[in-house]
């Protein structure tokens, strides 16, 4: 079964992008909606309010030209002509005096039966006109209405009511409504389907990523997956795992490679110790051939030991563990001097001129025991591999906040492509000779580890037939916490 066939719908992420958007989208769709149906009411009831304003501006010009009841009475039987005509708003007004009682009003405001609210007369009194909502016993639409003061020689004399039904308002606003919910429905259903359809697209890239890695396995590490080459995450992604497969194939070549480095390694000695075991076994020796026969497997399974531990050693250092590093504080060019003292001897017995030409001194913090072993392994090296009549030249000098030590020899050298790969383990520039001066290929891969541990580095100049350069550059603050 697919992959995508075991992850229930409800857990996949193009349903759930869909559901999101769907969400989104309606949530948006209703504040639109939501604000259009509350503006367009508000605009209708407004447009109905100056209606009425403008319908009471023409009622108000009769009270300046007629100051009695009677003449008053005209204007009712004048203006009712006029509004009973209409259809669509219908208009029902009344006068009431400035106390509020009714004088006169047009033909069904018995009907408009409300109490005369203070704030229509604060509002009159401040000559501003007050717009009010009512719903009347008996009637199923809400009606408008607009109280209008007039002013008759600076004193509130009367108090004009006009009202008109809302009902083609009301009509309005619920076929508005309607239309509404219908293109909210068909906008979700075409929404969702886009979103649908776009989150399957925007997706399609990382199912073929799924397919493709799921055929990588540890031995087809050399495919890679094809880049959409389209800049943007998905691109991203691509060009990332593929970075991950290189290092995963990376690591996993130089696996195989010490594993097999590893396996020749120990066979040759322990065929070595086997052979001469059973040669020795097969006849009666003497003791003292026994002795030399144990004396050689002693040196032999001595060497061994040392290869095991420096393997443990590089083993930690490839897993991620931090192999102790104790920083203390030491004199360098005493810990150089003692070491020189200690390898003349072997530098003489092959004639080989070893000197101190530049000797500065140096304090700093750092581990004696591995500096010893990392300074020990560079100079046995050099004196290993310069012939008879060479030289060997170690110096120490300090470089502001660092400290360079150069271990110069004039041994055999190394060509320009050897070079990147001396500290590789196991790696020998010439297999036979140092097979023949006991190397196990681990003493720069270790040197290495231990001048990085103390945040240095290493830089090399060689010479094939013309010697070897080595620089060890530490600083004498290693940026590491003491234990």
């Amino acid at each position: 079964m697919s992959s995508k066939k075991a992850i229930k719908l409800r857990k996949r992420l193009d349903f759930k992008l869909t559901v999101f958007n769907t969400c989104a989208f309606l949530l948006m769709a209703l504040c639109i909606c939501t604000f259009l149906y509350f503006r367009l009411e508000h605009t209708l009831l407004k447009e109905i309010d100056r209606f009425l304003a403008d319908e009471t501006r023409e009622l108000i010009g009769y009270f300046y030209n007629y100051d009695s009841v009677q003449e008053l009475e005209l204007i009712q039987k004048g203006f009712d002509k006029e509004i009973l005509k209409r259809k669509f708003y219908p208009l029902h007004y009344r006068i009431l005096n400035a106390e509020g009682k009714v004088i006169f009003g047009s033909q069904g405001t018995e009907s408009i039966k409300t109490s005369f609210d203070d704030h229509v007369v604060k509002n009159a009194l401040k000559r501003k006109a007050t717009t009010d909502t009512l719903s009347l016993p008996g009637q199923r639409h809400i009606y408008l209405v607009r109280s209008t003061p007039i002013f008759i020689e600076n004193h509130l004399t009367y108090i004009i009511q006009i009202a008109t039904h809302l009902k083609f308002i009301e009509k309005t606003m619920n076929n508005f409504l309607r239309n509404i919910l219908v293109a909210i429905g068909i906008t979700l259903l075409f929404g969702a389907l886009g979103g649908w359809l776009l989150a399957r697209r925007g997706l399609s890239p990382i199912s073929t990523i799924i397919k493709a890695t799921n055929q990588i396995t540890a031995t087809s590490l050399t495919q890679r997956l094809l880049s959409p080459h389209s800049g943007d995450e998905i691109d991203h992604l691509v060009s990332t795992i593929n970075d991950m497969i290189a290092r995963l194939d990376d690591s996993f070549r130089k696996m195989a490679q010490f594993t097999a480095d590893v396996a020749h390694e120990l066979r040759s000695p322990l065929c070595s110790l086997k052979g001469e075991t059973e040669v020795t076994l097969s006849q009666e020796r003497s003791s003292v051939e026994y002795h030399s026969v144990l004396a050689r497997n002693l040196e032999t399974f001595n060497s061994l030991n040392k290869m095991i531990e420096d393997l443990l050693l590089l083993s930690k250092v490839d897993a991620g563990e931090k192999p102790l590093v104790v920083l203390t504080s030491l004199r360098l060019e005493k810990l150089i001097v003692n070491l020189y003292d200690l390898f003349k001897v072997l530098a003489d017995q092959k004639s080989i001129s070893f000197t101190l030409p530049h000797i500065e001194d140096v304090e700093m913090k750092g581990d004696k025991t591995k500096l010893q072993q990392l300074f020990s392994n560079f100079i046995d090296n050099a004196i290993k591999y310069t012939p008879s009549g060479g030289t060997i030249k170690l110096s120490l000098r300090n470089q502001g906040e660092q400290v360079h030590a150069v271990i110069e020899d004039s041994g055999i050298g190394m060509r320009d492509e050897d070079l990147p790969y001396i500290f590789d383990r196991f790696y020998r520039v010439d297999k036979s000779r140092s097979k023949a001066t006991g190397g196990t290929g681990l003493g720069l891969s270790i040197c290495r580890w231990i001048v990085e541990a103390h945040q240095g580095k290493i830089m090399v100049k060689s010479e094939l037939g013309k010697g070897s350069t080595f620089t060890i550059i530490l600083p004498k603050q290693p940026p590491l916490d003491t234990p």
